[in-house]
Order: structure tokens, then C-alpha cells, then sequence
């Protein structure tokens, strides 16, 4: 009997020792002792710190610690207030690290001199209207990026041209003590002698005066933000919007404006959650950007025009190898509304609800959907340095990236009530195409495509942007 119970306590212990070594061991904890912050010589360090997971005195396993460099490395990229970022792990002793922070800042201020179609892209100015160059904008604008290094943000200024306009911008990013709230503060003047009036041939139809004041629009807004955490922003907007044209408008179109007056004027209200996690704020490769919006427009003196709108968007980026990238985003809209006036309508064809091969048209409607997919290859990637030529270290460094892309898209926009559909209505739209992405320093995306879509048509079509 002894020997039975020595042989089974005996295989006990080689099935527990055997279990032990394929467990496998807790890995060693190390102790942040340190974030080493350089390079900020503008930015306050309270505002990169309140962007990293990391904190100091804390312990974490090194799998731990390469994986948060990366992700808070991410999220001091789509700051857009630094041109490069490096986190790197110094060890200080046995079971001691310090975090070394290395930033070099962008430029923050910039002088802005537009040269700017009045049209809503550049097909829409060649096609629709002939290139004309009377239909040019020409502007100044301060804007700065990063106000007392706080990254608040502010832009000012106005432009002359076919379109009169006056603009004010300011953003604080948090305004408590736990940097969860912001607040925002926006306004805006227009005046121009064109005012659309509706849809012709799938086309925006204009009246147009010699004198200046056939248009006026007013907008004025103030918001709020709350950043839930690190990827999660909501953001809150009261707006308050009129328009004026003089009497020789509702000699043409009695009807423009409800009521037959001279002005419309209503309050918009609006909401919205971001949820971004993507690598790269101005081109990214690896990540997602998910936003849904509900507005209320039209409240107030025109109630008998309240619109509710909910909008969708989502944006997904993912590397196929190393070179290769497959991009898809998703626009959807519902709206519910009675007969609306043509100033107060959207959809298709507006940033940033663009569908390649379609940019020249104006296709407004009560519900859409569109579906862009691109697939990208990296022809090369490269940074030049001017390191000796160009002494401020903001633009010592200019990254360059081209790539080749094949795109689809697909549509569908149902009319609105008191709208004689198109041939854009009720029927699915596509388009298949190829074209090559630029980007470069400071944000600058170059795009350039050429289509066929499902009108039997082809058409090419280029957009620009930047950050500052």
C-alpha cells in the first residue's frame, strides 16, 4: 500500500514539474523612473504628457513599454504640432528605465496667401465655368498652430475677389483643470455678387450681378469638446446662420427665400463623436477614423424648415506588406426634413463627400451613400536633408512619399421631396480609375486621378491640401 502511495506521489511531482516548464515565466517588471522630454522648446510639457499612456514611477514589462512608445508615439504624430518624434528606452539599472522623448517642433505661424477658385473644386471651375478667371479668390490669413504652446489654435484674416469674406477662428483645446473640455469660437462674412439658385443639368445654376451685396451670408458658432480619452473626442456647436439678397432676386425667384422675404436666417445645433487610432494624421497607412454626427438645422424664427440629418463616416487604412496599402471609407447620410430651400441643401459633390469622376457635378439629395476604396503602392519614400542650407530646424528636413493607386468608388443619392430627380437619382453611380498621391512637408497631399465613370464618361480630377 506505502508503494502504491510513493509511486502516485512520485508522478505527481514529474507532472508538476513538467507543467512548470511549459508555463511560461512572468517577465521582469521594469519601473519608469523618468520621461526625458527635448525639443520643445515652444510646446509646454504638460501637453505632451497628456497625450502618452506612459507615467513615470510606474512599472511596466519591456513588451509593455515598446508597445505604449509606439502607440504614444502615434498619438504625438496626429498632434500635427511636431515634424518628427523618437521614443526610445535608455536603461538605468537592473529593473530602472528612463523614456527618452526627442521632438523637433514644426513652424507655427503662418503667413497665408490664397489663390483660391470660388467653386467647390478645381472641375467644377474648369468644366462648369471655363476657367474663369474672375471667379479667382485672392486672400491673407494669419494662422497660428500652437498659441503660447498650449496648442491652441487661432486663424484671422480675409480675402477680395468673387467672393468678399472675413474669418475668425479660435480654438482652445481644454479649458479645465483635467484637459477634458475645449471650446471653440467661430466666425464668418461673406459677400458676393453669385448666388446659387439650383440645379441645372446636374450642375449648380447661378444669377449674378455687376454690383457687389447680391449675396450676404453670416455664420457665427461657438462649441465645445469633451475628450473622453486618448482616441475618443465629442464635440458640441451652437450656430446661428443668415442670408440676404436684394429685391431683384425675388423678382426672378419670388420663392427663394420662404415667405417671399428678403433673408433667411435659423440656429443650428450639432453633435458629433471622432474616434480616431491611426498613425498619421495627414496620410495614414495603419489605423481607423470613425465619425457620427447628428445636427438639428433650421431652429428658430424658420421652424416650419427644421431639418434633423444624421451622418456616418468611417475610414479604414491597412498595410497589405510593405509597400502595398489597401484605403476604404464609407459616407452615409439619412435626413429628415419638409421641402427645403436650395441654400440649406447638400450631398454629393461637397467636401468631403467627393466621388471621383464626379467632381463637376452637384448632386443634392435627401439620403446618400458613397464608397471609396483605394489600393496603394509605395513607389518611394525618402527624406531630403537641408541641414546645411537651411538653418531653422522646422524645415531642415523635407519627407517625400509617391504613390501609385488604383481607386473605385459607388454611389447612391436619393433626391429630396421638392426635387425633380436626375439622371443621379435613384440609380447606382461608380467609377474605376488609377491616379498617383504626393505627400510632403507639413502635411501637403498632392492627389491626382484619372476615371472612367457609369456615365460613360472620362474625366481626370486633383485636389490639394495641407495643414497650414
Amino acid at each position: 500500500m506505502l508503494y502504491r502511495v510513493f509511486i502516485i506521489l512520485l508522478l505527481a511531482s514529474f507532472a508538476a514539474q513538467a507543467q512548470d516548464s511549459v508555463l511560461p515565466h512572468k517577465e521582469h517588471s521594469l519601473v519608469l523612473r523618468k520621461l526625458r522630454l527635448s525639443g520643445n522648446k515652444i510646446t509646454r510639457s504638460y501637453i505632451v504628457r497628456r497625450e502618452m499612456q506612459l507615467r513615470e514611477q510606474s512599472a511596466y514589462t519591456r513588451q509593455e513599454l515598446k508597445q505604449f512608445i509606439k502607440e504614444d508615439a502615434d498619438k504625438l504624430k496626429n498632434t500635427k504640432l511636431f515634424n518628427s518624434v523618437a521614443l526610445n528606452i535608455v536603461q538605468v539599472s537592473a529593473d530602472t528605465v528612463d523614456v527618452s522623448v526627442a521632438l523637433v517642433e514644426r513652424w507655427y505661424i503662418f503667413p497665408e496667401v490664397i489663390v483660391k477658385f470660388a467653386d467647390r473644386n478645381v472641375n467644377d471651375w474648369i468644366k462648369n465655368h471655363n476657367a474663369d478667371f474672375s471667379r479667382i479668390n485672392l486672400g491673407f490669413f494669419i494662422k497660428h498652430k500652437n498659441l503660447w504652446g498650449r496648442n491652441e489654435q487661432m486663424r484671422i484674416g480675409g480675402q477680395i475677389g468673387f467672393t468678399q469674406k472675413l474669418v475668425f477662428q479660435y480654438k482652445f483645446p481644454f479649458i479645465d483643470r483635467r484637459k477634458k473640455w475645449g471650446l471653440q469660437l467661430n466666425f464668418e462674412y461673406l459677400n458676393n455678387n453669385s448666388l446659387p439658385t439650383g440645379i441645372k443639368n446636374d450642375r449648380l445654376n447661378f444669377i449674378t450681378s455687376d454690383t457687389r451685396g447680391l449675396h450676404q451670408s453670416f455664420k457665427v458658432r461657438t462649441g465645445t469638446s469633451f475628450r473622453r480619452n486618448y482616441y475618443t473626442t465629442h464635440f458640441f456647436s451652437l450656430g446661428y446662420t443668415s442670408h440676404h439678397a436684394p429685391d431683384s432676386v425675388f423678382q426672378q425667384l419670388p420663392e427663394f427665400f420662404p415667405g417671399g422675404r428678403s433673408s433667411m436666417a435659423f440656429l443650428k445645433l450639432d453633435y458629433s463623436m471622432h474616434i480616431s487610432k491611426q498613425d498619421d494624421p495627414s496620410y495614414p497607412l495603419k489605423g481607423n477614423h470613425f465619425v457620427f454626427a447628428l445636427s438639428n438645422q433650421g431652429l428658430g424664427a424658420f421652424s416650419d424648415y427644421l431639418t434633423t440629418t444624421l451622418n456616418f463616416q468611417n475610414h479604414h487604412y491597412m498595410p497589405i506588406g510593405t509597400r502595398f496599402n489597401w484605403y476604404n471609407s464609407a459616407f452615409l447620410s439619412f435626413s429628415y426634413s419638409p421641402e427645403l430651400p436650395f441654400l440649406m441643401q447638400s450631398g454629393i459633390g461637397y467636401h468631403p463627400v467627393l466621388m471621383r469622376g464626379f467632381e463637376h457635378f452637384a448632386i443634392h439629395g435627401q439620403h446618400y451613400a458613397l464608397f471609396r476604396n483605394d489600393l496603394r503602392w509605395n513607389i518611394f519614400r525618402t527624406t531630403f536633408n537641408f541641414k546645411k542650407i537651411i538653418p531653422w530646424t522646422q524645415f531642415q528636413k523635407m519627407p517625400l512619399a509617391l504613390y501609385l493607386k488604383t481607386t473605385a468608388d459607388l454611389g447612391y443619392i436619393h433626391a429630396y421631396r421638392n426635387a425633380h430627380p436626375t439622371r443621379m437619382h435613384q440609380r447606382i453611380l461608380y467609377s474605376l480609375g488609377t491616379g498617383l498621391d504626393l505627400v510632403s512637408w507639413y502635411d501637403v497631399v498632392i492627389n491626382f486621378h484619372y476615371t472612367y465613370n457609369s456615365l460613360d464618361e472620362w474625366n481626370w480630377g486633383i485636389t490639394f491640401s495641407k495643414s497650414f
